[in-house]
Order: C-alpha cells, then sequence, then structure tokens
C-alpha cells in the first residue's frame, strides 16, 4: 500500500489528540484527588468503590442511630435513678413517721411525700426532642391521674395486652437495640404503681393508719426501679460496643475506600512529566510531517 503524505499527517494528528487526551486525564487525576472518576477509567475498581461506600453509608447511619440512642438511654437512665433517689428519701421520711407519736410532724412529712409525688409524676412524663420519655409509642403524658377527684392513674407505654412498646435502633448489621422504658415498667401499672403507694402513704400518715406498713410498698418500688435501671444499664454497653465496631469499620472502609480511588500523587507527578515528555516528542514528530510551510507556522 502507498503511503501519502497525507497518511502520515493523519496519523500524526491522531498519535497528538490521543497524547493531549491521556495528558489531560493525569492533570485531572491530580487536580480532583481520584484516580476512578468514572466506571469507564477502572470497571472493577469503580464497582469496588461502589461497594465500599455503600457499606460507608450503612455504617455512618448505624453510628448515627447509635449515637441517638445512647441520648436517649442516658437521659432515661439519669430521670430512673432521679426516682430512685426520690423513692429513697420517701423510705427514710416513712422510717420518721412510723417513729412519730405527733400529728404535726406527721402532717409535715405527709406534705413532703406529696411534694415528691408530685415531682416523680413530672419525672414520668419527661421529655426528650418531644417525645414522652417512658410513653412508648402513644402520645399524650406518660403518667397522669384518671380523674381530678380519683386516687387512681393512668399509663401510657404499653399495648392493650400489657406488653411494652419496644423502641428500638439498628445499631449494627442484624442488631437492633431497645432503647426505652415504660412508665409501667418503671412506676407500676394501674393495680399497683408508686403514685397510688405514696397517696396511701399519704393517708396513714395524716390518719391514725400503719405507716410502717408502707415501707414494703416503696421497697417493691424500688425493685421495679433497679430491675429498669439494670436493663438500662445493659442496653447502654451493647450500643457503647457496637459504637466502637463501627467506628473500627469505617476506618478501615475509608482506608480501602482510598486505597481504591484515591490518586497516588508522586506518582502521578512522574506520570505527567512522562506524558508531557511524549507531547513533546509527538509535536516535533508532527512538524516533521505536515508540509513546511504549515509546520513553519506551527513553530
Amino acid at each position: 500500500m502507498r503511503v501519502t503524505s497525507e497518511m502520515v499527517v493523519n496519523q500524526s494528528v491522531q498519535r497528538l489528540s490521543n497524547r493531549i487526551s491521556e495528558y489531560e486525564q493525569v492533570q485531572s487525576r491530580l487536580a480532583t484527588g481520584k484516580d476512578v472518576q468514572k466506571p469507564s477509567d477502572d470497571p472493577a475498581r469503580a464497582n469496588r468503590g461502589l461497594s465500599l461506600r455503600a457499606s460507608e453509608k450503612s455504617r455512618v447511619q448505624e453510628a448515627r442511630n447509635a449515637e441517638d440512642a445512647m441520648s436517649w438511654l442516658n437521659v432515661t437512665d439519669s430521670q430512673l435513678q432521679n426516682t430512685m433517689d426520690k423513692v429513697q428519701r420517701a423510705r427514710e421520711l416513712t422510717v420518721q413517721g412510723a417513729n412519730q407519736s405527733g400529728q404535726q410532724s406527721r402532717d409535715a412529712i405527709a406534705a413532703e411525700i406529696e411534694s415528691l409525688r408530685d415531682e416523680l409524676v413530672e419525672i414520668g412524663n419527661e421529655k426528650l426532642r418531644g417525645k414522652h420519655l417512658f410513653g412508648g409509642y402513644t402520645e399524650g403524658p406518660a403518667v397522669e391521674r384518671a380523674d381530678a377527684e380519683d386516687e387512681d392513674y393512668a399509663f401510657r407505654g404499653n399495648d392493650d395486652d400489657g406488653n411494652p412498646h419496644e423502641i428500638t435502633r439498628r445499631v449494627g448489621e442484624g442488631e437492633r437495640v431497645r432503647i426505652n422504658v415504660t412508665a409501667q415498667e418503671a412506676f407500676g401499672n394501674e393495680d399497683d404503681n408508686l403514685f397510688a403507694d405514696l397517696d396511701r402513704l399519704v393517708e396513714r400518715l395524716r390518719g391514725d393508719g400503719d405507716v410502717g406498713a408502707s415501707l414494703s410498698d416503696l421497697d417493691r418500688a424500688q425493685e421495679r426501679i433497679s430491675s429498669a435501671l439494670a436493663s438500662t444499664g445493659a442496653r447502654t454497653n451493647r450500643v457503647e460496643s457496637a459504637l466502637d465496631r463501627s467506628d473500627d469499620m469505617l476506618f478501615h472502609i475509608r482506608d480501602e475506600l482510598s486505597q481504591v480511588e484515591d490518586t497516588d500523587y508522586a506518582e502521578a507527578v512522574m506520570e505527567l512529566q512522562l506524558q508531557d515528555m511524549g507531547l513533546q516528542s509527538t509535536l516535533q514528530a508532527l512538524g516533521r510531517a505536515l508540509p513546511p510551510s504549515l509546520a513553519g507556522f506551527l513553530r
């Protein structure tokens, strides 16, 4: 086949175009810091990068869930501990009342017990980010009197069968942790609860009842709160462990993602220099291949 000058020029121009494209690709890698900018650059690495980014997104969401769970559990633990302190104070007052014969002293103790009861109702209706801490899924107060003139109390947080609403968070792959305690679990139910126990104690103090009989009621209330505190502590430990695992996994995922996608700057700079040398050589070859007048113009 006869090789014409036109064919030589066309081949030289094509080589120049390829050199410029390769040069620009290396420049782009240096500018963005990413080796793989589109799937066609390296399909295998691009696919691995997509998989790692999906894993990273999932782990980040799990970490956020765990942090939210920690916040909820910490507030719950604090309020349960506050409840325990107030019940302990009520127990101390009960012991004092059982040993008091003067009605004035018993009335003063009864007034403090009523104050403690009201504070405990406020704790029972504590909110976190607009949601009742002990109310489960339901709206409205977690603890309230069934009737303004009645001593009965109504509680929210359990379903119609008496099962507690379980609010959970996904804190790891296949791992969900319950973060809530219901009002019934912390304070009792309609038939047997801390608030009714305190109301009976007030009646005994102001009347001529057996104040000491309330000690067993308060002991039972403390056992209930201790159980809620123990379960909250165990869940907190699980969430803390999940957070640690999530942090470790995120570190390894991001490290591998960097190895898959990020540019090795030293290598890229050297490659850019080689591409520049190749581009200059191609320009010189093209200059020799073009007609003299045009070659002179390009020079």
